[in-house]
């Protein structure tokens, strides 16, 4: 499942995110 893996990432960036 590429768009799964896409999501993780994503969630991963947004969490890792200083914000």
């Amino acid at each position: 499942m590429k768009f799964l893996y896409i999501f993780v990432v994503c969630l991963a960036v947004v969490l890792g995110a200083p914000a």
